[in-house]
């Protein structure tokens, strides 16, 4: 009995499995149906075995999407199977490297990595992809790098035949299942899809299929992404046994790294090595890269490598050496040099490149166009600083569609074959939506795809019926964003820099001008207009659970923007009319901004608080279901209140400014001080300085308390020099330091008196020379000077200068003072000498510590409300040359 029942029910499958096919046929003779009225007969089916954990959960997870798409339009009953439990009588969606897919002849093993397939195979739909894990970690994060060829296959099948859209990586409110009722295919379906660029990542693996379908790949070229040479040669390993590594600069080596004496037979060999090791962990490539800042050693040998006095010529030689040696030693593998500040003009040496060696560049025609008469048969990558900390705005959008799409055109042009994004795309989910979105699906389709198309497509799918007004708002918000995309932006900007008449390389923004920037673009007009349109779209009647989530992660990012714009328009207003009215209101302004942020946090405890102290919280997520946020949670309250933190984004006033200790601060008066003109060089001791009145310091903020350790300074000058004579009383118990190297770091984070000078009265480019308690402790400094952002030293100290000038110090006998001279040559700061009536822009200062280890007190002479350092410019003070 139990026999004749199982029979008749295999018989009563049978015919509904005919009934299902002729439902297929009826559609279309030519078509596959998958899923209709009638419901989906199929399966969808996972290898039985991958050779990686990665590999298998990315799969199973990305097929879990699968079954939520058939789930969202209805179909229910879709399993989730191994191949070896698949139903042998059912057909199947199969993924990856199945027995099926091997007998329909899908050898995914030879597949180039990112590269997928489509088959149809009776039935059966067969999506299949390199799926490959690297044999080695990557040392600096513990992450295996991966090539997720089946879901990039499964995700692009989702989209074209199954409606589904993939907006936002992460999470399902990212994913939007637009309604079917009917999953068809071709009957000949058949597919081989090779990516366009084989990498486009900030360097994390990627394991959602979301990133996948829109093109984030896993760099799984190079183990690393850019400056190797310093993670070979690391101070820690070889700074004390072997100095001699390390670039020799005036008269020193660099032992702190990270730039090397390259004529060094032990350093070049030590990095070939690492290329050979990294090679034979299974990665096609190596990326070979000098440091940031890049600082040339200076010892004889180095002076006369391969002959020439060009750094640039110097390393692309040296990287061609690697690379003719890596074409014997290991072929079919490459070294990728990346074309960046000393080597990023081309080589003029040699103009074939062997295969073993490629080329990274800026996403740049300009810099793409240079190497036309270089033949490179390996090919180019480039890196990209569309989107991240580069940028001054803080935390606003920074690109339009049309940047996008012009971006990925110039990579199809040139053959980029992989993308090293220097920071991850937005900081803005929803403001950057269409811009991240057209970028990434250039890159399926660069023929036809136009950011048009993809704009609107990204608003229809994320916003449902809000999307004419969605339509309206972003519209606004690429027109305002498109004089900083295509004018002033990272990379592309036409207006970066600039030569100036006199051949000096120009910047036009940086941080100090950043408030410039954020007023021109959101202007009060731009900012009504923006909030009309997505209040509108908040209105709209009938919209999902996504759509509302996504409509809200957009105001809380607009209301930021907004409400720091304000902030900006109101702070120039305050400083176009000084008075406490317009100081006030500025400061209601801000107040608003703060509560309004706060709410975004989980205030009812502190984040970290043994590092960070109180009052650091964690950013709620939009929405319990979607870990969405401005920026990520890892930017705490403090980033969004200053509007800054991250590599260039560096936060300025007013937003650096504790609002309830402005309150009680005297409003700002510029200080000037009389330097008075002598006959005869002066001496550290107090007698030729009698007739010379003495300058006290005072806090480093206005307003805040005095400090604790009184400070005075006079200032004289002669026909070659400028004098400056400190003093400060010190404390009983104080401890005199230990001796420092010549331009240590050390000499301005401890007891030391400063003195910094604007010759051209422009306190963007200021120089810095600071003295401490000990012989040696002279520093002195450029600031401003450096007009690159990409170079460390960009808007820092660049101790690397140095002048000719005298310092002494003396601690009085009885140790509760002590004084030093500075004595300061006007031709080492390339000026003549001041005629009377001439101006400076000037500050002084010092740093007191009792001894190591305990707090630091800084005094200042000119002072603002909200001063941070001594190298505040817009504190300086006026020295008047009498």
């Amino acid at each position: 009995m139990k026999q004749a029942i199982i029979k008749n029910h295999s018989v009563i499958k049978a015919i509904c499995c005919t009934i299902f096919l002729l439902a297929a046929i009826s559609i279309k003779a030519d078509e596959i149906l998958i899923a209709g009225s009638n419901g989906c007969n199929y399966q969808v089916v996972l290898p039985d075995q991958m050779p990686h954990t990665i590999l298998a959960t990315t799969l199973s997870n990305a097929a879990g999407i699968m079954q939520d798409m058939f789930k969202a339009n209805g179909w229910t009953n879709v399993a989730l199977v191994k191949e070896a439990q698949a139903e042998k009588d059912k057909p199947g969606i199969y993924l990856g490297d199945t027995a099926a897919a091997r007998a329909a002849g899908l050898d995914t093993g030879k597949m180039p990595v990112w590269t997928y397939a489509w088959k149809i195979k009776g039935q059966n739909i067969i999506i299949a992809g390199r799926d490959w894990a690297a044999a080695k970690k990557q040392d600096h994060r513990g992450e295996t790098p991966c090539s997720h060829g089946t879901v990039k296959g499964l995700a692009d099948f989702m989209r074209e035949y199954c409606g589904t859209r993939f907006l936002t990586p992460v999470g399902m409110p990212g994913i939007e299942f637009l309604p079917v009722t009917n999953i068809v295919v071709p009957d000949n379906l058949q597919l081989r899809k090779e990516p366009m660029v084989a990498s486009n990542c900030g360097g994390r693996p990627t394991t959602d299929i979301t990133s996948i379908a829109l093109n984030f790949f896993d760099n799984v070229t190079t183990e690393y992404f850019a400056h190797t040479h310093e993670l070979v040669i690391r101070p820690d390993l070889y700074a004390e046994k072997h100095p001699e590594y390390f670039a020799l600069v005036n008269g020193q080596r660099m032992a702190k790294g990270p730039h090397l004496c390259y004529s060094n037979k032990e350093v070049q060999d030590l990095i070939y090595q690492d290329i050979l090791r990294s090679c034979d962990a299974g990665y096609p490539a190596f990326a070979s890269m000098q440091a940031d800042g890049f600082t040339p050693c200076q010892c004889d040998e180095c002076k006369k490598m391969f002959d020439t006095g060009d750094w640039g010529e110097k390393l692309w030689l040296l990287n061609k050496k690697w690379a003719d040696r890596l074409l014997k030693d290991r072929p079919g593998k490459a070294i990728i040099v990346g074309a960046y500040t000393v080597t990023e003009k081309p080589p003029q040496s040699f103009k074939k490149f062997p295969a073993s060696l490629m080329v990274s560049t800026r996403s740049t025609e300009e810099a793409l166009r240079q190497w036309d008469e270089w033949k490179v048969p390996g090919g180019f990558t480039a890196y990209l600083h569309a989107w991240g900390g580069y940028h001054l705005g803080g935390y606003t959008p920074v690109r339009t569609p049309l940047f996008s799409e012009k971006t990925v055109k110039l990579y199809e042009k040139y053959n980029i074959k992989g993308v090293g994004l220097d920071s991850p795309p937005a900081t803005m989910w929803m403001l950057e939506g269409p811009a991240v979105y057209v970028y990434c699906r250039m890159f399926d389709d660069v023929k036809t795809n136009t950011a048009l198309k993809l704009t609107e497509e990204y608003i229809q799918a994320a916003f449902g019926k809000a999307a004419p007004a969605m339509t309206k708002f972003y519209e606004e918000l690429h027109h305002t964003l498109e004089a900083y995309s295509e004018v002033f932006g990272v990379d592309n900007g036409t207006f970066q820099g600039y030569k100036r008449a006199n051949g000096r390389w120009g910047r036009y923004l940086t941080s100090g001008t950043k408030l410039r920037l954020i007023a021109f673009i959101y202007p009060p007009e731009t900012l009504n207009l923006l909030e009309s349109q997505l209040a509108q779209a908040g209105k709209t009647a009938g919209l999902s659970e996504k759509n509302n989530l996504r409509l809200a992660l957009a105001r809380r990012e607009f209301d930021y923007v907004k409400s720091t714009a304000r902030v900006v328009h109101m702070y120039n207003a305050y400083l176009t009319r000084q008075d406490k009215a317009a100081f006030d209101q500025l400061l209601n302004e801000m107040e608003k901004r703060e509560k309004m942020i706060l709410q975004w946090y989980d205030t009812s405890k502190d984040y970290y608080p043994e590092k960070y102290g109180k009052g650091i919280h964690l950013q709620k997520p939009i929405s319990t279901n979607w870990a969405k946020y401005i920026g990520s949670q890892g930017h705490y309250n403090d980033h969004l209140l200053r509007n800054g933190g991250t590599y260039l984004a560096h936060p300025v006033p007013p937003f650096t400014w504790k609002i309830a200790e402005m309150r009680k601060a005297p409003m700002f008066e510029p200080k000037k001080l009389a330097a008075k003109k002598t006959s005869a060089p002066l001496s550290i001791g107090p007698e030729q300085w009698l007739d010379i009145p003495a300058v006290k310091m005072g806090p480093l903020s206005l307003g805040a308390e005095a400090p604790k350790q009184g400070t005075e300074f006079k200032a004289a000058y002669d026909s070659t020099s400028l004098y400056v004579r400190f003093e400060g009383k010190l404390p009983e118990g104080w401890v005199n330091p230990q001796e420092k190297k010549r331009d240590s770091d050390m000499i301005v984070n401890r007891e030391s008196f400063s003195a910094v000078l604007a010759p051209d009265n422009n306190p963007a480019r200021y120089y810095r020379f600071s003295g401490g308690v000990t012989n040696t402790a002279q520093y002195d400094a450029r600031h401003g000077f450096i007009e690159d952002s990409i170079d460390p030293r960009f808007d820092q100290d660049d101790p690397s200068w140095n002048a000719e000038w005298k310092y002494e110090y003396s601690v009085a006998a009885d140790s509760k003072s002590w004084s030093a001279l500075m004595v300061i040559p006007f031709q080492s700061l390339g000026v003549t000498a001041p005629a009377a009536g001439t101006e400076w822009k000037v500050n002084f200062g010092r740093l007191h510590q009792v001894r190591p280890g305990l707090p630091v007190e800084e005094s200042l002479w000119s002072s603002n409300p909200d001063t941070i350092a001594i190298g505040d410019r817009r504190a300086f003070g006026t020295l008047i040359f009498e």
